[in-house]
């Protein structure tokens, strides 16, 4: 396609989202995408991988804080959800916040 990078850069511009600008910058390097339905499919393709990936924290959150709830210690609760313990601390500490300031309101 031609101007793809031009085209990249304009709806980058026009949209205010980088997504245009990552894609263009992968065409650079050699994997330049055919046509601008193949640049919305891996536009569309990374969101969803990053919607899995965050879903997947979101999960490891509430499990995280299922368990602590439940009296296991962090460096369990971290081994089970498969993340650091300093990550999973910062979870349970933000819940714990939450938690607090939820009960107070009521």
């Amino acid at each position: 396609m031609r101007h793809m990078r031009e085209v990249l850069q304009l709806l980058s511009v026009l949209t205010d989202d980088s997504r245009f600008l990552e894609t263009a910058e992968s065409a650079k390097k050699g994997d330049a995408p055919k046509n601008m339905c193949e640049v919305l499919d891996r536009i569309e393709n990374r969101g969803r991988e990053q919607g899995i990936k965050q879903g997947e924290i979101n999960n490891a959150k509430k499990v995280a804080f299922r368990l602590n709830r439940k009296g296991l210690p962090v460096e369990d609760i971290a081994d089970i959800v498969e993340f650091d313990i300093n990550i999973v601390s910062s979870w349970i500490q933000s819940m714990s916040a939450d938690a607090e300031r939820c009960s107070q309101e009521q």
